[in-house]
């Protein structure tokens, strides 16, 4: 390792330089490609040339053969000297710098300068992600294995979130759905993008991954969190906030609001998301209702009767 440039919290941009590493394995894997190629256009040239030859009825089919030969040879080896350093981490484009390599029919080929030698050894690492560097495994001076784990980095812009889906959940649950996740601090909406096929041991419980953006870093891995999920949408007529409701006298009641009297009427309910509750009769649209202090309003009604005045 020549130069290490980037430390733990650092923030990258994809492409950012993380550190400069000397390769013998490199150097001659980029000699390699650099022969292979040159030796590929003479090998294409001499080919072109026992081809006219051949057309002109005055080449020796032998030769012809030989130049055919070798020039697929020398593709081989091109190809396969190409694989090993896009492997090792070159990118296209820093093939094209190293050579230029030949392309049809070979008329005029101009040959790059070599590199210095120095420059062949070398491996600029790069970011392959926007992020936060969260570990260094790296200093100046240390040798270090090619498969090595130098640097992790993080892209904290979009988190997944793991959902414990239990058996009797798994019909109702389907990716598309739109999930509300939340903590006692915060809360954020997405939608599932894969859910389990299959229960797990020990929890017999399956999974659904929710995607969530997360530009103000405000969700961390490893969070414990809750969700709601939408299974199914449904247009109610009239519905309530669930604490408006309570029981009196063995009936479902709502108390409603006239001036400065409450009175339980009757209702019969519908669906409900927890927040919601739908009203199936005994209820109009646009009649004031009590939400917060309904149960002391019950509690009232019942010391003094069936309505009470303040």
């Amino acid at each position: 390792v020549v130069e290490v440039m980037k430390s733990v919290g650092d923030k990258v941009a994809k492409g950012d330089l993380l550190a400069v590493i000397e390769s013998r394995e490199l150097a001659d894997a980029r000699a390699d490609y650099m022969d292979t190629v040159h030796r590929l256009e003479l090998a294409q040239s001499r080919f072109l040339r026992e081809a006219e030859l051949k057309r002109k009825k005055i080449g020796i089919e032998q030769e012809y053969l030989d130049a055919r030969h070798e020039l697929e040879e020398t593709e081989i080896h091109r190809q396969t000297a190409r694989q090993k350093l896009l492997t090792l981490g070159i990118t296209s484009a820093e093939l094209a710098e190293l050579a230029v390599e030949p392309d049809g029919e070979v008329v005029a080929f101009k040959v790059r300068r070599p590199f210095p030698e120095r420059s062949l050894s070398r491996f600029n690492l790069v970011s392959p992600l926007a992020g936060e560097v969260i570990s260094r495994n790296v200093a100046a001076g240390q040798l270090v294995r090619a498969d090595a784990d130098l640097f992790e980095i993080v892209d904290m812009g979009s988190v997944w979130v793991d959902l414990t889906v239990y058996p009797a959940q798994m019909s109702r649950v389907t990716p598309g759905q739109t999930v509300t996740v939340f903590t006692s601090e915060a809360g954020a909406e997405g939608k599932i993008t894969y859910r389990s096929p299959y229960v797990t041991e020990p929890s017999r419980a399956g999974m659904a991954r929710v995607l969530l953006e997360n530009r103000d870093g405000r969700w961390h891995p490893g969070q414990f969190v809750r969700a709601k999920v939408v299974t199914g949408e449904n247009v109610a007529a009239v519905a309530v906030k669930s604490e408006a409701l309570q029981t009196f006298r063995d009936w479902r009641v709502v108390f409603l609001n006239e001036g400065e009297e409450y009175e339980p009427v009757v209702v019969e309910t519908g669906l409900s998301d927890g927040t919601w509750v739908e009203i199936r009769s005994g209820l109009k649209p646009g009649q004031r209702y009590v939400t917060e202090g309904s149960f002391v309003v019950k509690a009232d009604i019942l010391k003094s009767g069936a309505s009470h005045d303040h």
